[in-house]
């Protein structure tokens, strides 16, 4: 169920960030943004569908930052999640934006497409909604906010016009108004 709620929410964060940042959302980028975020972590649904008895031992190791789960993935599994869904993405022939922002969503960084940032800040969000893979760390609600707010202006600082000091802030709460419905609407069924 973790999958399936951190694909809909990361969709739904990216969707609007991108709606925040002015993309056009009939353009043919803002598909590309929302596939990004609901694609992001599609190597779990390979892994879960050939080795489901592999997957459960990956997580019971615990991991407890995601850099331990994706070291601990390639131990077991012979690659990390990124890489089993960029192998996805290049068998299904999407786009190489969408490849990108899967392979870097973990570490994207300011010389990273601007598809990949947005799908890595919706990645971080989800951590920071505690829909995630490894036990929620316990830092206060504020350090977290502060944490999430610096990951948005590291990746988006430039994008597509430069970020005003309150920024941060707005996107995130445009992302967690996006959200509220969808985690209504869940619930108890995945998370």
């Amino acid at each position: 169920g973790v999958v399936w709620a951190r694909s809909l929410f990361c969709a739904r964060a990216c969707e609007a960030l991108a709606q925040e940042l002015a993309v056009d959302m009939r353009h043919p980028a803002a598909e590309k943004i929302y596939l990004a975020g609901l694609l992001h972590d599609a190597g779990y649904l390979l892994f879960l569908r050939n080795k489901p008895e592999a997957m459960r031992a990956i997580f019971e190791k615990g991991a407890s930052d995601a850099d331990d789960l994706l070291r601990i993935e390639s131990e077991v599994m012979g690659m990390d999640h990124r890489q089993a869904g960029l192998e996805i993405a290049r068998g299904l022939s999407l786009d190489t934006a969408i490849g990108d922002a899967i392979r870097e969503h973990h570490h994207p960084s300011q010389n990273s497409g601007w598809i990949a940032r947005i799908t890595g800040v919706g990645s971080a969000f989800c951590s920071y909604q505690g829909i995630d893979f490894f036990s929620s760390r316990t830092l206060p609600r504020g350090e977290r906010t502060r944490e999430m707010e610096e990951i948005i202006q590291v990746l988006l600082l430039d994008l597509p016009s430069p970020l005003a000091p309150e920024d941060p802030c707005r996107l995130l709460a445009a992302m967690e108004s996006a959200t509220r419905p969808l985690r209504r609407s869940l619930g108890e069924l995945f998370m």
